[in-house]
């Protein structure tokens, strides 16, 4: 089973898919509606190994100081995919991670998820 949580205008919607080879479809024709999807970076790396991402985007985040990571499918042009960040304790909401640095962005980016090549937008 994977868990996916859309943002669409500040809320979280929850979604619950079994792994199949329609999940990947499924996920994206759901971006086309709503927004972008937030995912944990091991549902991420999963869609990475199976070839369905084609890039990686490092950019500065909207909201406030930081970086955030944007993921793009095969065949689309714009990015459709984040990490989300791990709630600490029952209540916490999820959002896109933002990171500190473009190190530590570009850090996960190569060796978590295991993209070779990426680009950084300053």
């Amino acid at each position: 089973m994977i868990a996916i949580d859309v943002l669409f205008d500040n809320y979280i919607i929850a979604v619950r898919l079994t792994k199949s080879e329609k999940v990947c479809n499924i996920i994206f024709i759901l971006v086309i509606h709503i927004g972008i999807i937030v995912m944990q970076e091991r549902d991420i790396r999963l869609l990475f190994d199976s070839g369905v991402l084609r890039a990686c985007i490092v950019v500065p985040s909207p909201v406030g100081a930081g970086f955030n990571v944007l993921f793009a499918k095969k065949g689309e042009i714009k990015p459709v995919l984040s990490l989300d960040t791990r709630p600490r304790k029952a209540g916490d909401s999820i959002e896109i991670r933002r990171f500190k640095t473009v190190d530590s962005a570009c850090s996960l980016v190569k060796r978590q998820i295991g993209f070779k090549t990426f680009v950084v937008e300053l």
